[in-house]
């Protein structure tokens, strides 16, 4: 399947010899070939040249299980508000995009970060940069900075005053940053599964942040409930899903 663009929630996709439309809920945007190029060389906006020709990274997230685990509450590496990451990513995210993760603006630079494609492709990306979820996106983040340090982003690192290792999602930002053990993020009301592959997202709305794709059949705890929207907890994260995705278990 080829995706050829988007438009409010909507991609395009070709499929077959055929072309036609697609919700997002119902599609993985991270493993849909794009259409889509950009001849930008830099790791991102404003940031100094990478190297291009260099060969793919390691493609695994690291998550793995987080139920439970807690980072500090102060500091430049607190526990994001959002999900199992430091707060840091949160900050650059906001200076370097107005905080917004699937933003592509045409500039040669995507999303949250504002990753090159080259520089995507270089810590393993496939698509493009804003196609991937808030999740995917830190960890490749993560994976640059491993690489390039904060230097990836030059100017609203230094303006930040961003140092020291930021982590990246889930269990490497943990192995770093944790400090307890607490009980699950959640109140638990439950227990639902997802009927379909679909979106973790940051707050009660289709517009939300993706913070991860959840697989189809895995089974969610669930807590506060606000219409049709049920908040779940997914890897460590804790975010919202549509009931009309998910059934009671």
């Amino acid at each position: 399947m080829e995706v050829l663009g988007s438009r409010s929630g909507w991609y395009q996709v070709r499929v077959g010899g055929s072309t036609g439309w697609v919700w997002e809920d119902f599609l993985d945007v991270r493993s849909a070939p794009s259409s889509s190029s950009s001849g930008s060389s830099t790791a991102s906006s404003g940031s100094s040249t990478s190297s291009s020709s260099s060969t793919s990274g390691s493609t695994g997230s690291g998550s793995g299980s987080t139920s439970g685990r807690t980072g500090p509450t102060s500091g430049q590496h607190a526990q994001s508000a959002h999900g199992p990451y430091s707060s840091a990513w949160d900050r650059l995210a906001q200076c370097e995009s107005s905080g917004n993760w699937s933003i592509n603006t045409g500039n040669g630079y995507f999303g949250g970060l504002q990753f090159s494609e080259s520089s995507w492709r270089w810590v393993g990306g496939s698509g493009l940069p804003h196609q991937a979820s808030k999740q995917e996106q830190i960890e490749r983040a993560y994976q640059l900075w491993q690489r390039q340090g904060w230097g990836a982003w030059p100017a609203c690192s230094q303006r930040l005053g961003l140092s020291g290792n930021p982590g990246g999602w889930g269990n490497s930002y943990f192995n770093i940053h944790a400090v307890t053990q607490t009980s699950s993020a959640t109140t638990s009301a439950g227990q639902w599964r997802a009927t379909y592959s679909v979106p973790l997202r940051e707050e009660p709305s289709s517009s939300a942040d993706k913070l991860a794709q959840i697989p189809r059949g895995e089974v969610l705890r669930t807590g506060e409930r606000r219409g049709s929207w049920v908040q779940v907890e997914h890897d460590g994260a804790v975010g919202w899903v549509n009931t009309a995705y998910v059934m009671s278990v």
